[in-house]
């Protein structure tokens, strides 16, 4: 019988094919076929490459492989590599693994011994090339400290991988290491925050000792964070984060101090691939002492605390570089800050509205003048506002100059501050603006006031001079002019000083200041005053 005896049909299934069959075959002379589950496999699924004819396979471990490549499939695989202990120096070497055989991509490796081992003597490797030492990579190192537990992760990129474990100086009495492979990614080689056991603890340090952390692999990890708490002070720089690029050689060192029963958290980004932590504990010792270390596989970011939270010296902080720029008001650009060539900002601050009162006569002789008929004082000079002013003033400058002395005497001027308003103005001082385009002046001045002003407190500023009688006529040519002396510090009124203030006149007080001329003997005294001042 031939399958065109069967008269197939193009819309004939599998089931009316095999009817067909068997009619065949029982028209046939009563022929009997006996059928089993393995003749016929209903809904089986052949998998082939797409442009040739290789079949895919499945291994007993459940791997999928087409022509000898192996596809990943979610599989975990553990086993224990050995609990053999080592000798002194000793080693225990895993044969190089083929990850392609079963899909591997991550490796999963912990460890217990009851002695030390090595400088970075646990180490997971891989290479391409297992004949070429050169091309030996290690995946991740560290060095394990005596009866603790760790488990390092790494993912895999080459062919073969394997686990190499040195012990210590110290022949051992119990040693386990196990290996989890993988044929998926394992997420928490991405996401999970891990502790470092082999840089945490909780056993107290005596007077002056130091726990000495083992050096902990970062190659996987952005950052750390230490949690220290302790009953007793360290030593002056006694916590320290140190970081090795070979993890023998600690070249970058991040110290700090740790005060008695108050817990300290400090965090760091990764600075070199090995780090540990030093902890010298202080001069008395410790009954409590908590150290844990956690790595991240995270960049640190600021802590979060409530607007409230007093900034301390014990909170953590991110360091940074910045550069200042500003949009200028009539410009679609940004600018760079100016600074000066040793790195100070330079800042234009908002020019204030200035005046300038210049107190003389408004006839000639110009100078003001007042006849004094013994020892006393009199005000030549006087700026004040009301209780209904608005504007705040500030006196930039008060200079003063004497033109002529008409008996022999010593006189004083001094800049003294005033309670009360004066009156009538001999003359009346108009201030001038510096800017023309500015609103006239709040403050009132006046010029040898017939009412003087009540006078408060020591003065703020003062000049004196000893004279004789000046009144001679000078006979040099070209003649000197006259001498100007600031009453206030040329200091306090510069831009550059930053923290002295001001003689002020606060806004909605009466108040204001006097130039005071104080004598010794009868005598008349000429002179100027100029006020410089400034109102917001």
């Amino acid at each position: 019988m031939t399958y065109a005896d069967l008269n197939p049909q193009f819309a004939d299934s599998d089931n009316v094919l095999l009817q067909k069959i068997l009619l065949r075959l029982g028209n046939s002379g009563g022929t009997t076929v006996n059928l089993s589950v393995s003749d016929i496999e209903i809904g089986a699924v052949e998998l082939k490459d797409a442009s040739t004819d290789n079949r895919a396979s499945i291994s007993a471990g459940g791997a999928v492989s087409v022509a000898g490549t192996v596809f990943n499939s979610p599989v975990r695989n553990g086993s224990i590599l050995t609990t053999t202990p080592l000798g002194a120096g000793a080693s225990f070497t895993q044969a190089w693994q083929d990850s392609t055989s079963d899909g591997t991509i991550t490796v999963e490796c912990t460890v217990r011994a009851d002695q030390a081992s090595g400088n970075l003597g646990f180490t997971i490797q891989e290479t391409d090339d297992p004949t070429n030492v050169n091309f030996t990579q290690t995946l991740t190192a560290f060095t394990i400290v005596s009866n603790v537990t760790l488990t390092a992760r790494t993912p895999i990129r080459a062919k073969f991988y394997r686990v190499v474990y040195t012990n210590g100086a110290t022949p051992q009495g119990s040693f386990e290491l196990t290996q989890t492979t993988g044929t998926v990614v394992d997420a928490t080689l991405a996401i999970f925050t891990v502790t470092d056991p082999l840089n945490s603890t909780n056993t107290p340090l005596g007077a002056n000792a130091t726990f000495t952390g083992a050096a902990t692999d970062l190659l996987n990890f952005k950052s750390v964070t230490v949690a220290i708490f302790s009953d007793q002070p360290s030593a002056i720089g006694g916590v320290k984060l140190e970081w090795s690029q070979n993890g023998a050689d600690w070249d970058l060192i991040n110290s700090t101090n740790l005060f008695a029963s108050v817990a300290i958290t400090t965090q760091d980004t990764v600075r070199a691939r090995f780090f540990r932590i030093v902890y010298t504990n202080g001069a008395t010792p410790q009954g409590v002492f908590r150290l844990q270390t956690l790595v991240h596989p995270t960049a640190p970011t600021g802590g979060v605390q409530q607007l409230s939270h007093v900034i301390t010296t014990t909170d953590s902080a991110l360091l940074t570089h910045s550069v200042l720029s500003g949009r200028p008001t009539a410009a679609s650009e940004f600018v760079d800050v100016k600074v000066t060539n040793a790195g100070e900002l330079v800042t234009s601050p908002t020019k204030l509205v200035t005046y300038q009162a210049v107190f003389r006569l408004t006839t000639r002789p110009y100078a003001l003048s007042h006849v004094f008929a013994g020892a006393g004082r009199y005000q030549y000079a006087t700026i004040h506002h009301t209780a209904l002013s608005t504007k705040t003033v500030k006196l930039r400058h008060a200079v003063v100059a004497l033109e002529d002395s008409s008996a022999s005497n010593v006189t004083t001027i001094e800049l003294v501050r005033i309670t009360t308003a004066p009156a009538t103005g001999n003359p009346v001082v108009t201030p001038t603006q510096s800017n023309s385009g500015d609103s006239a002046a709040e403050a009132t001045c006046l010029a040898l006031p017939t009412t003087q002003a009540t006078e408060a407190g020591a003065p703020f500023g003062f000049q004196e001079w000893n004279l004789g009688n000046t009144g001679g006529v000078s006979t040099v040519n070209p003649p000197p002019p006259l001498q100007f002396q600031d009453l206030i510090n040329p200091g306090s009124a510069s831009e550059k000083d930053l923290e002295s203030s001001l003689p002020t006149m606060r806004a909605g007080v009466l108040e204001g200041w006097a130039v005071t001329v104080d004598v010794s003997a009868a005598v008349t005294i000429k002179g100027f005053v100029i006020l410089t001042f400034t109102e917001q």
